[in-house]
């Protein structure tokens, strides 16, 4: 449905999925997908955090929580998940500063 440009189905079909599965990290992001695909970052926050609970190192869904605060111009929020992209990233993970604290700014 998603590939067919049927979002609102898509996002309907996922809903369903979750309902029954709540532990389903990759139906959470996918939902989340579909959502920030329709335009609707909060919806997709929603439902990237839940993926997140699942797997809280999935590249895909941190670096789509960034977009979708950037998108909400959610600076802070944005910032701290970027940077936890950054930071779990295999090939750029060394580029991240060691252990930042809480604030997307660095340590005070």
């Amino acid at each position: 449905l998603f590939r067919k440009g049927l979002l609102s189905e898509a996002a309907l079909a996922l809903e369903a999925e979750v309902l029954k599965n709540p532990d389903n990290a990759e139906g959470w992001r996918l939902l989340g997908v579909t959502h920030a695909e329709n335009d609707d970052d909060q919806q997709a926050i929603a439902a990237m955090l839940r993926a997140q609970e699942a797997n809280p190192t999935n590249l895909e869904v941190l670096l789509a929580l960034g977009v979708s605060h950037t998108n909400e111009l959610e600076q802070g929020e944005a910032l701290r998940y970027l940077s936890r992209w950054l930071q779990n990233h295999p090939k750029y993970g060394a580029l991240a500063a060691p252990h930042q604290t809480d604030s997307p700014y660095g340590p005070d």
